[in-house]
């Protein structure tokens, strides 16, 4: 009898350690197909994981917020941001929340800091969980180069897609003068 408690025990732990992976794979895939666009003008760094390869890091110039009273949001504690298109069809925050919103353009995140916790009014900065963009390696290179050469020459024309969905944010397309990386690159 033991043994077959044993059996069960890790059979079903087993099948546990496989749910959760499977799980956050799902939610990735239905929130790149489901998911609602935004889009974010960017600035790239491109650093490099031994275990995950070669990626573009993203900075969205979007990450802070005009609050009346920041003494309410201290570094570290989670949020939920809601999201709007400004006239451009750029993302832009519409709000900023404790309590998870009814709207279905959001994501939750931390407060990075505070622009003067002794200033009643003023900015948060937030901690952006969309910020890496995953290119087989040579690309990633030659992406990083001409990126940094859009950016030292002052050509904005470089932003990414996100799409949201239920609060998970995914990074969909890094995008240059309208054209994906990928075939910008091919172009070149």
């Amino acid at each position: 009898m033991k043994k077959k408690m044993k059996i069960v025990l890790f059979i079903g732990m087993v099948i546990l350690q496989l749910a959760v992976p499977v799980s956050m794979i799902q939610d990735h895939q239905t929130t790149l197909k489901e998911g609602q666009p935004f889009k974010f003008k960017a600035a790239p760094v491109d650093p490099y994981d031994p275990f995950i390869g070669r990626y573009l890091s993203i900075n969205i110039e979007e990450r802070q917020v005009q609050v009346e009273d920041t003494s309410k949001y201290q570094a570290g504690r989670s949020v939920y941001v809601t999201l709007e298109n400004d006239a451009q069809g750029y993302a832009k925050i519409s709000g900023l929340s404790f309590d998870r919103p009814t709207n279905p353009s959001y994501f939750k995140t931390k407060i990075a800091y505070t622009e003067d916790p002794s200033v009643r009014s003023g900015k948060v900065y937030l901690q952006i969980p969309f910020d890496r963009y995953y290119m087989p390696e040579a690309q990633a290179l030659v992406a990083e180069k001409e990126l940094n050469t859009l950016f030292r020459e002052n050509t904005n024309d470089v932003y990414v897609t996100v799409r949201m969905n239920k609060g998970n944010a995914v990074m969909e397309k890094v995008y240059i003068s309208g054209r994906s990386i990928e075939d910008y690159l091919k172009e070149k």
